[in-house]
This record gives C-alpha cells, structure tokens and sequence, in this order.
C-alpha cells in the first residue's frame, strides 16, 4: 500500500514508554501488566502507519496549532503529529493519563517533524 505512513518514535518516547513497563514491571511487581502494555502500545503505534487522522487534534489550542494528537492506551496516552508532506508520523511522547501534559511540552518537541 503506498498511502502508509513512515513512523518515528522520538527518543522521549521510546524512554518513557520503557519506564513505564519497567515501573510496572519491578516496582508493581507485574510482569504481565507490563508485558500486555508493551504489546498494546505496539500495535496501537503501528496502527498509526494506516489511519493516523482517527483521533482528533487535542484540545490544548496551542498544541493543536502544533498538530499534536493524542492515541489512549491502557491508562496512558501516546502523544504523536502527523507530517503530511513527508508522510511521517512522528511518536513524541507516551504519559500516565491522569498527569497535566498540556504543561509538559514546548516548541522544541516539534522542531523535527517537518511541516509543523
């Protein structure tokens, strides 16, 4: 198919994502939690590639401007922008659901994601 998407999970995402699965993991003692979490991000990632628009933009008007968009998973939320021009969907940050994210980000999160 050549309307996929390339997908890049940015260094923050990919830390974070492996801090949450080794908190679940050592510190709630929860192998499979972590292991299910894993693969669900996984596949929800890599969903991404065939019909990133599905999810709205977010409600934060100054990140929306951005174009960020935000994919639920288990209790967490993947964070990712969409670069039409270059056909890359771009995994920027992957958060607990309960924290204020709209506070944790600034513009050098999206300085390499291409038309953005």
């Amino acid at each position: 198919m050549d309307n996929l998407y390339s997908l890049i999970v940015s260094p923050r995402a990919g830390y974070e994502i492996k801090d949450a699965t080794t908190y679940i993991s050592y510190t709630l003692m929860n192998k499979s939690a972590a292991d299910n979490l894993l693969s669900k991000t996984n596949i929800s990632i890599n969903s991404l590639s065939s019909n990133p628009y599905r999810r709205p933009l977010v409600r934060d008007k100054r990140l929306a401007a951005k174009g960020l968009r935000l994919l639920p998973v288990n209790n967490y939320n993947l964070f990712y922008i969409i670069c039409e021009k270059t056909k890359r969907v771009f995994i920027i940050s992957f958060m607990y659901s309960k924290r204020d994210w709209s506070r944790l980000f600034d513009d050098t999160e999206f300085e390499n994601t291409g038309d953005k």
